[in-house]
């Protein structure tokens, strides 16, 4: 209302999936797409028959999924490349969900899964991101996730962390609507 125009596309979460220079209110395109794969994960759980294959099998459910959402991914992007919207669809971080949902159900379990999975999620980040920074840092935290799961913080920091935190996500939500601002 304030910029005196009314932009459909994210009122219908999907703005993402166009051309992001159109853009000049609003843009949360990370939400968009958070929800977008919500709702692909929910699809896929409304089936019983793959809720039982993921109770029964987490490890090997969790991987097949991570290898269907990898290839779709590859696929998808010989189809339609989405560099121009920079890869902003939940088709290229799909793989991410099923890396997450792998690994929390290998968390709890015994070392040899965890490495296993370790391994599976090392392998699908490098497939995707390639021998970057990027993959140092994801496979990084992956480990973080796998073997460490709890980090215990000296009681006089945790109000400097908790500040800092509170700063970064903050700065995080509002950097795009800032640039609008100036």
């Amino acid at each position: 209302l304030w910029a005196h125009e009314t932009e459909s596309r994210p009122l219908v979460l999907g703005s993402n999936l166009f051309d992001p220079r159109q853009y000049h209110v609003a843009y949360y395109y990370f939400a968009e797409i958070y929800m977008q794969l919500l709702r692909i994960v929910a699809g896929l759980f409304s089936f019983a028959a793959i809720r039982g294959m993921f109770r029964e099998n987490p490890l090997a459910s969790g991987t097949a999924l991570l290898a269907f959402s990898m290839a779709l991914s590859f696929v998808v992007e010989l189809i339609w490349d989405t560099n121009y919207i920079y890869h902003r669809t939940p088709i290229w971080y799909l793989w991410a969900v099923a890396c997450g949902m792998l690994m929390a159900s290998a968390s709890k379990l015994e070392l040899p899964n965890r490495l296993m999975t370790m391994a599976i999620v090392s392998g699908a980040v490098l497939m995707h991101h390639g021998l970057s920074s990027a993959s140092g840092y994801i496979c990084g935290g992956c480990a973080l996730l796998l073997f460490w799961p709890e980090i215990t913080v000296p009681a006089a920091l945790k109000r400097l962390v908790s500040e800092v935190a509170s700063a970064s996500m903050f700065m995080y939500l509002s950097h795009y609507q800032v640039k609008s601002i100036v």
